[in-house]
């Protein structure tokens, strides 16, 4: 009985990653097909509204699918470290950039 118990589980769980994979499949195909084809009758507002939506599902996405983090209160602390993690690379990438611009301002002139 226990035997069976696992393998539904197992069962349930390889079913949660391929619907995660196929959604995330979508939602990568999407803006590169609009990306690839803005010529046509796209606008560029448009295309960012579009991109910036599926930037964001794609990390609801991968969180709910992925990483298994759901909204209960049993899981507030890892939601904590997320938004703390997420802050600290905000600032090294926004830092880095900051540098990166300084020293092009000071090296190459303005």
């Amino acid at each position: 009985m226990n035997s069976i118990n696992n393998y539904n589980s197992l069962n349930s769980s390889i079913k949660m990653y391929i619907l995660g994979y196929f959604i995330s499949l979508i939602l990568t195909i999407i803006p590169f097909f609009l990306v690839m084809k803005r010529d046509y009758c796209y606008s560029k507002r448009i295309l960012i509204i579009v991109l910036i939506l599926s930037l964001l599902l794609q990390i609801f996405v991968h969180c709910k699918y992925f990483l298994h983090l759901n909204f209960s209160k049993k899981y507030y602390w890892n939601y904590i470290f997320l938004i703390f993690s997420i802050i600290v690379i905000c600032i090294i990438v926004l830092g880095s950039i900051w540098i990166m611009k300084g020293l092009q301002n000071n090296l190459c002139g303005s």
